[in-house]
Formats: structure tokens, C-alpha cells, sequence
């Protein structure tokens, strides 16, 4: 909150404070994305060792669990390590959910043309709409962790993805502006982080001109 009333102490305009805020966040939070990312490429690369540890022990689960886990940690891999970003800036969003709801400078603050109310939602659905479109963007160009099995629960998972961004942006769309306006700032800079790690990834660690081939193939 001390940071948002700062930035808005130099530019008068809270949507302002709240564009500066997300930068902030977004800049502190590089490196551990970055990280995150690197681990999603090298368990993509891991497929192969991967499909042979299964392969191997598929009638142990216990010892496959076992050997999995060994190869990661061999390999210096997290498989859950693309959730940490999100998960670190959970508590700036329910921050900033608490102001807009109890904030009293934050009522009936204007940001720009059609929105007068940064506390209250957005009339015309132009910031929840927009949110969601660069969302689904945001999705696809993100790399998504594979065990390299297709199995009941990554079929689950792939669908819930899918659906998350317009059943987000639903329920973005009656929750105040400026809420609204931190995770479309939030997603548009995601989206321009992503590019620039994906294209880093790329020359430091390749996929394997077989693997490119199987994806354009559909096998």
C-alpha cells in the first residue's frame, strides 16, 4: 500500500500507481521466473529419460516414483517450479483486493476516459475482456511442464487450463477496475517477459531438432 500511495503521490493518478506497482512486481519477480522457466525447459528435454525410468518400472509405481524423483534431482529439475511465480504474487493481489475495498483514498479515484472509479468495476467490460484475450496469448506461448505420459490427469489439467482464462476473466468482470487493470498490466507483461525468455532459452537450451519435427508432425 506504502508503494502504490507513492507512485501516486508523484502522478496524482492511482491507475498509474497501479500500472508502476505491477513493474515493480514484475521486475522483482524476473529472476525467479526466469529460473522457473529454465527448470520447465530442462524437464522438457528430460522427456526421453523420462519415458524410459516409466517404461522401465511400470509395474512398480513406488519404485518408478522413486527413480522419477532421483532423475530430478540428478537433473536439477522442479516440476513444480513454473507454479512459483504465481503462487509469490498471491499475496499482492489479496494487498490490493483489501485496498480496493477498504481504501478510502481509492474510491472514486479516476484513471482514464471511461473510467471514473477505480473501486468499482468496469462499465463498459473493456479492461476484464482485454485481460482475458492477452491471457489466452500469454497461455500459449508459455511452455506447460510434461511428464511426457498423456495420462487422465494431464488431460484434466490441460483442459482446466484452457478454460482459466475466460472463467477468470468472468469473474474479473464486476470486481473493481483497478484490480482488473493490475492483471492486464500483469499479463501484457508477462506476455513480453515470456517472448524474451523463450527466445534466451533458445540458443542456451535448444529442443532437439527431432523433437520440433514431432511437434509439427503431431507425433
Amino acid at each position: 500500500m506504502s508503494i502504490l500511495l507513492f507512485f501516486e503521490s508523484l502522478f496524482k493518478n492511482f491507475g498509474v500507481a497501479i500500472i508502476l506497482l505491477t513493474l515493480v512486481v514484475k521486475t522483482l519477480l524476473f529472476p525467479l521466473a526466469y529460473k522457473a522457466a529454465v527448470s520447465m525447459r530442462k524437464l522438457s528435454l528430460l522427456q526421453p529419460k523420462m519415458l524410459e525410468v516409466r517404461e522401465k518400472y511400470k509395474k512398480d509405481p513406488q519404485r518408478m516414483n522413486v527413480e522419477m524423483m532421483s532423475l530430478y534431482k540428478t537433473e536439477k529439475v522442479n516440476p513444480v517450479g513454473g507454479c512459483l511465480p504465481m503462487l509469490v504474487q498471491m499475496p499482492v493481489f489479496f494487498a490490493l483486493y483489501r485496498v480496493f475495498f477498504a481504501s478510502i483514498e481509492m474510491r472514486h479515484s479516476p484513471f482514464i476516459a471511461w473510467i471514473q472509479d477505480l473501486a468499482h468495476y468496469d462499465h463498459f467490460f473493456v479492461l476484464p475482456v482485454a485481460m482475458t484475450a492477452l491471457m489466452v496469448y500469454q497461455q500459449r506461448i508459455t511452455p506447460m511442464p510434461d511428464s511426457g505420459q498423456d495420462s487422465e490427469a494431464m488431460r484434466i489439467q490441460k483442459v482446466m487450463l484452457k478454460w482459466m482464462p475466460p472463467f477468470f476473466g468472468a469473474i474479473m468482470l464486476f470486481l473493481p477496475a483497478g484490480l482488473t487493470l493490475y492483471f492486464l498490466v500483469n499479463s501484457a507483461l508477462s506476455i513480453a517477459q515470456q517472448l524474451f525468455i523463450n527466445k534466451k532459452l533458445d540458443k542456451i537450451l535448444p529442443r532437439p531438432a527431432s523433437n520440433s519435427l514431432q511437434v509439427v508432425n503431431g507425433n
